[in-house]
């Protein structure tokens, strides 16, 4: 018998893969309890709020963890731009796992209730709020900061969108450190 917190795990894990491959609103709960290995009533044990619950914890969790190991990349930097760097360099080798989580919500998000769009929005608040915390670090005027922990994720976002989602990098050369030095030295200079 599997321990509890196990099973919870393996219902967001599978609800993950699910809500990727067939998009929230093509995942049943009998799917989710069935990839899982368990009984529905199994499931609504753990998530009493069913399905809208589930989505929460798959984005906190999926989110969280991953935007976390970037944020947390330059946690060393003694600079913006070195932290800049270091940000950027992490999320390129995050930008697969980030841009295949993030599709799904994006094709679907107009779909989604109040309380599930609520949920997503509360997630990208708090990504912002991070970086804005790390920004801070290096730049004393707040507007500045919160200015510029938007333009990352916008820098970066739009970057996997054109060359991977876009598959631009198959038909033109651009080296992506490159890029992350350029955005580094930019918003460096910016924050001067």
């Amino acid at each position: 018998m599997r321990e509890g917190t196990d099973l919870k795990e393996t219902i967001l894990r599978k609800a993950n893969e699910l809500f990727v491959v067939q998009g929230y609103a093509g995942t049943s709960i009998k799917q989710m309890a069935t990839a899982s290995g368990c009984t529905t009533a199994a499931l609504y044990y753990y998530f009493p709020e069913g399905k809208a619950q589930i989505l929460r914890e798959v984005v906190h969790s999926t989110f969280s963890q991953k935007f976390t190991t970037v944020i947390q990349a330059g946690r060393d930097a003694t600079s913006l731009e070195e932290w800049v760097r270091m940000f950027g360099q992490a999320a390129l080798r995050s930008m697969h796992d980030l841009q295949r989580s993030q599709t799904w919500i994006e094709l679907e998000l107009h779909q989604l209730g109040a309380v599930e769009q609520a949920a997503i929005h509360q997630q990208m608040l708090d990504l912002h709020r991070a970086i804005t915390m790390e920004i801070a670090r290096f730049v004393a005027d707040e507007a500045m900061a919160d200015q510029l922990a938007w333009t990352l994720p916008c820098v970066f976002i739009g970057y996997g969108q054109m060359f991977l989602s876009r598959k631009l990098n198959q038909v033109t050369e651009f080296d992506p450190a490159s890029f992350v030095q350029m955005i580094a030295r930019l918003i460096g200079k910016a924050a001067d």
